[in-house]
């Protein structure tokens, strides 16, 4: 009775082990850095052009386990169109919401064939989502004609924090300052 208490005890032990480096993986890979929205659709379509410039050089540069922080910024960023574009007319405001729907599943294609290392099915995605993106830009025809001059402030500590406004850091607080 006693070397099967013993035994049960140390295959537990021994389990718990086994498992808690990859726990600790999966629990990091949770701790994504929360995309920050600005607060205009004209701010987010140049966050989105900034986050798709910076997939498409993890993809040349092969850095495909980076894939999904771009992609997925990307999809949060675009998914936060909507509520910014009352202005849209209703049929254009469908589209973008069918469109937003075709991003996040997008995002989850490159970041499984990122995950797999999968350099020629990542770089498809990709393309597939840079026809999408052309196609939401194509929605704000007011923005696209017109470079918008709008400031954007970012952390001296935390670079990729950016935002429209004057504020804090949401990461250590300092004062942002505007982007040059």
């Amino acid at each position: 009775m006693k070397k099967t208490a013993l035994m049960t005890t140390l295959l537990a032990l021994a389990a718990g082990i086994w498992l808690t480096p990859t726990t600790r993986a999966w629990a990091d890979e949770e701790k994504e850095t929360p995309t920050m929205i600005p607060a205009t659709a004209t701010g987010i379509l140049q966050a989105v052009s900034e986050e798709e410039t910076n997939l498409n050089k993890t993809i040349t540069d092969k850095k495909l386990e980076d894939v999904h922080h771009h992609a997925f910024a990307i999809r949060d960023l675009v998914n936060a169109l909507p509520e910014k574009s009352s202005d849209l007319a209703p049929d254009k405001l469908a589209r973008l919401k069918a469109d937003a729907k075709y991003v996040t599943a997008l995002a989850s294609r490159l970041d499984e064939s990122g995950d797999a290392k999968d350099q020629a099915a990542t770089e498809a995605n990709f393309k597939k989502l840079q026809g999408l993106l052309k196609q939401i830009q194509a929605l704000y025809p007011d923005q696209a004609a017109a470079p918008a001059a709008v400031i954007q402030y970012t952390c001296p500590m935390h670079p990729e924090v950016v935002q429209d406004s004057p504020g804090n850091c949401p990461k250590c607080g300092m004062k942002l300052v505007e982007k040059h």
